[in-house]
């Protein structure tokens, strides 16, 4: 699939919070070999719970579920930040701009939360998910527990 640099990119993706209709479909989604770093994603759906202010929510392009996302608030040193959790698009589903467009409506969301930054983790072998963020604006930011931190600072205007 292409798209156009006119296109929208809610016109891409959508996000549909994860409920009673999307859960088992959600779980069954393919991560592949090259995301075995990732846990289960329903341990990432019983996180949010337990995260007040965070959403799990299903990737959708169209009608069709490519992905799931969990992120949500978080204060560091009494800054907002926007902390993605899990984002996974379904094997299958890689290369088509889903990632690119779910998390640039991530990004926008932090924006009118007043977040300060989007802030995440990727193993340092991630090679195809770091060149998104770095295309997207994120810098490595520190090593903990065998991940890479990334953060993207956004404009406070």
């Amino acid at each position: 699939m292409t798209t156009n640099a006119w296109e929208s990119v809610q016109d891409l993706v959508r996000f549909v919070p994860v409920d009673k209709g999307n859960f088992h479909e959600c779980i069954k989604l393919p991560t592949g070999e090259d995301h075995k770093h990732m846990g289960p994603i329903e341990y990432s759906i019983a996180q949010a719970q337990l995260w007040p202010g965070s959403k799990a929510c299903c990737i959708y392009h169209g009608d069709e579920m490519v992905g799931y996302t969990l992120f949500g608030p978080q204060e560091d040193n009494e800054r907002l930040l926007l902390w993605v959790n899990y984002l996974m698009i379904a094997e299958g589903q890689r290369g088509k701009g889903y990632g690119r467009a779910a998390l640039q409506q991530i990004i926008a969301e932090a924006r009118q939360q007043n977040c300060v930054e989007v802030a995440l983790r990727t193993p340092p072998d991630n090679f195809k998910a770091i060149q998104l963020y770095e295309n997207l604006g994120f810098h490595a930011s520190e090593m903990e527990d065998n991940d890479m931190g990334y953060v993207c600072p956004l404009q406070t205007g």
